[in-house]
């Protein structure tokens, strides 16, 4: 039987409070250690049932969050996932939870090319 809507919610916030709990807590677009909050990488609309998944968890503080943040490109956001948390970072898992006809949505080589232009090089 499929989850409701509200187990989904719950669930949701489970898996995201235990993945906060476990991050170093810096936002990493601006390194501040206030008012911090879980950004999803990929948007809800894009995928409501895979949505909440840790590949596609990111920490933030909320004045990035509620900057232009939103508009910046996947594989910027990816590269930082990569950097901060290589564990559940894994582009195949998110291309494929944002369409799975397109495991190749954002390539190596883009984010590669992002952690080149923000962190001057390779992690």
């Amino acid at each position: 039987m499929k989850p409701t809507r509200q187990e989904l919610r719950i669930a949701g916030k489970a898996r995201r409070d235990a993945w906060m709990d476990r991050q170093k807590q810096f936002c990493w677009v601006c390194g501040t250690m206030f008012r911090l909050c879980v950004h999803h990488i990929m948007e809800r609309l894009g995928s409501p049932e895979r949505w909440d998944q840790t590949p596609n968890f990111f920490v933030i503080c909320d004045d990035c969050h509620t900057s232009e943040f939103h508009d910046t490109a996947d594989a910027d956001q990816l590269c930082r996932k990569k950097m901060h948390d290589p564990e559940h970072y894994d582009r195949l898992a998110w291309n494929l939870s944002r369409d799975e006809r397109a495991p190749e949505f954002v390539t190596t080589a883009e984010v590669a090319a992002a952690t080149q232009r923000i962190f001057g090089g390779a992690i």
